[in-house]
């Protein structure tokens, strides 16, 4: 079994859709990586990934009031990818297109938006 573990920012607030006999809390969160390139210089890079949170009926809207755009978030679940589909680029040229997805396992909520992150307790 794989297992993905994502921290990052919540992009936008979340959107809840029927799923069957379950909720789905469909929600984007950004990563972020800096590094220094071939000329010295530091470059930041965010990556975005679509991310959905499966839950029993009733339980998501609770569930996307704290997954609001800007939250912190640590995430582990796996990685869901659609079956490839034929497309067309900007261009017209052929391409075939594979979404990409997390469903999520467990969510770890960090600092709200505007809101410092807890100090450490002292020992």
């Amino acid at each position: 079994m794989q297992k993905t573990l994502l921290s990052g920012n919540v992009t936008k607030d979340a959107v809840v859709n029927p799923s069957g006999e379950r909720e789905a809390v469909s929600f984007t969160v950004a990563t972020n990586k800096s590094y220094k390139d071939k000329n010295d210089q530091w470059v930041d890079k965010a990556t975005f990934h679509n991310c959905v949170r499966y839950v029993s009926k009733g339980n998501g809207a609770k569930l996307a009031e704290l997954l609001m755009k800007g939250r912190a978030v640590e995430l582990e679940g796996q990685i869901r990818t659609s079956a490839p589909r034929p497309g067309k680029t900007r261009d017209g040229d052929e391409k075939t297109y594979v979404n990409k997805s997390i469903v999520v396992d467990e969510i770890t909520f960090g600092a709200k938006p505007g809101q410092k992150p807890a100090a450490p307790a002292a020992e």
